[in-house]
């Protein structure tokens, strides 16, 4: 009977080793931050289909941040997006993501390896691709889709206002 029992217990423990070996292998957390903000910045230019790039991104950086809003105020969010103004969708989210990463804790990029580093930024890479793609084949998040559209048509006005005194 106690043999059985290590038996049982190894095998569960061999389960969850390979699972967290898995979850790691695909970024882990780190990619999570970038899918999430992902999700609501391409769902956010279908939402918002007029709406000017700077201010779909700080919708989607604004949106993500909330339970984090001590590291990200609005300020911020806002001079992460003027910085990365002329750059595609990639140099913002992989900037946000290492920052958001640190701000919980996670490590930087100039501690860590180049090779990691590199790593991570093809992991941001392959994980916006994905985003992406689910989107445009229609495969998108309700309750992203709802938070969205849920904002006032006074707040998304004084999003691009703020924006455009820059």
């Amino acid at each position: 009977m106690m043999i059985m029992i290590i038996t049982l217990a190894s095998a569960l423990g061999l389960l969850v080793v390979y699972k967290l070996i898995r979850f790691t292998q695909k970024g882990g957390t780190f990619t999570l931050i970038t899918k999430n903000v992902s999700y609501l910045y391409f769902q956010g230019r279908l939402v918002y289909p007029k709406l000017y790039e700077d201010a779909v991104r700080y919708i989607a950086l604004l949106i993500n941040s909330a339970s984090n809003r001590s590291h990200f105020p609005k300020d911020r969010i806002k001079q992460l997006v003027l910085s990365c103004s002329n750059e595609d969708w990639f140099i913002l989210c992989a900037e946000y993501t290492w920052e958001y990463s640190m701000s919980c804790g996670g490590p930087s990029p100039d501690s860590l390896p180049h090779e990691l580093v590199t790593w991570y930024f093809g992991k941001i890479r392959q994980t916006i691709s994905w985003v992406e793609n689910q989107v445009r084949c229609g495969k998108t998040r309700k309750n992203y889709e709802n938070v969205l559209r849920g904002m006032s048509q006074m707040e998304v006005i004084e999003i691009v206002l703020e924006l455009e005194k820059f």
